[in-house]
């Protein structure tokens, strides 16, 4: 997680926490979708939240992956995760295009900056690929009440079972 850019990475998050709120917002309106189904106070309340996210994750360059699958489970339609993507790559775009605005003087920071935020929306919209697919499978499980469960011999074994 460490580099050596990190205490500077902190600082220039928590100082630019009300751009990013701008950022997350204007990624909101680009998204379209159910975004903008949001009245403007809601909108506004909701990018304070994702911005504080998103500066947590550049921060620690971690993914709460438990976060992405309760999303997917919890009612999380195919218009809505599109949203989401689309909202993502957006928030990417505009953040790269915002440092490069505003670190001119520190191009190695802005460098960081901007790869962590490639790096957190390539892994986020691979994690809620692979939290739908996870989904996909759970569904698609016959029910054990339906007596219509798998034979043995075609149930799934532990990768680290010897017998595969």
């Amino acid at each position: 997680m460490s580099s050596r850019y990190q205490a500077a990475v902190e600082r220039f998050l928590v100082e630019h926490h009300p751009e990013l709120a701008e950022l997350t917002l204007r990624a909101y309106t680009a998204a379209g979708g159910h975004y903008l189904a949001l009245s403007e106070a809601a909108r506004r309340q909701h990018a304070l939240g994702d911005a504080g996210e998103f500066a947590t994750a550049l921060q620690t360059k971690l993914i709460d992956y438990e976060r992405v699958g309760r999303l997917v489970t919890e009612g999380g339609t195919q218009a809505l995760l599109e949203d989401i993507v689309r909202m993502v790559r957006m928030q990417e775009h505009l953040f790269v295009q915002f440092v490069q605005a505003a670190l001119p003087e520190q191009p190695e920071l802005a460098h960081e900056l901007q790869q962590r935020a490639r790096q957190l929306a390539a892994r986020f919209c691979m994690a809620l690929t692979a939290a739908g697919m996870t989904a996909v499978v759970h569904a698609a499980r016959p029910s054990r009440e339906s007596g219509s469960e798998p034979e043995a011999s075609t149930q799934p074994r532990p990768l680290s079972d010897p017998s595969h």
